[in-house]
């Protein structure tokens, strides 16, 4: 099956249906600020349009995006390092903060290193597989796992300080 992005209106909003939220949440767990995580989304998908990529199966064209996002999201960290700015007088700058309704598993997340958090999100919200993360971000098979394990002890670690 051969898939072809020179596409009409409605093929466009159904792959933006279907792999949008993976994108967002890629881009919102790498930046960790909503507002950046949108215009990463945004980016991505107008980068497809202009690229017209071809692909085998869809399994492809959702690695593509996100390898897509992933960079997009490193590009725009580094500006973001590179800009020098002065936070006006009086008014306190607070860190973005995930808003993902009341889940405790989301608010734990946040806490994570985006290294951890990148590994855990696209595994357990966007269900893809190991190799398909490594083909993403670009690391290995092995790196998937060592990264998803360390996740999962802190997040063990991080939810027994909760209890207590």
């Amino acid at each position: 099956m051969k898939i072809d992005i020179d596409m009409t209106r409605k093929m466009f909003s159904e792959i933006m249906k279907e792999f949008g939220p993976a994108v967002y949440h890629l881009a919102l767990s790498f930046t960790g600020d909503i507002e950046l995580a949108n215009d990463i989304y945004q980016q991505t998908f107008l980068l497809l349009l202009e690229k017209k990529p071809t692909f085998t199966c869809r399994v492809q064209l959702k690695v593509w995006l996100l390898r897509c996002a992933r960079k997009i999201s490193a590009s725009e960290l580094r500006r973001a390092e590179n800009r020098r700015t002065v936070p006006l007088d009086g008014i306190i700058e607070q860190p973005a903060v995930i808003d993902a309704g009341s889940s405790e598993f989301y608010d734990f997340l946040c806490v994570l290193s985006p290294k951890y958090r990148q590994v855990t999100v696209l595994f357990y919200i966007e269900d893809m597989s190991v190799k398909d993360i490594a083909s993403v971000l670009s690391i290995s098979v092995s790196a998937v796992k060592t990264r998803l394990a360390r996740a999962r002890s802190e997040l063990k670690k991080i939810y027994k300080e909760e209890l207590l």
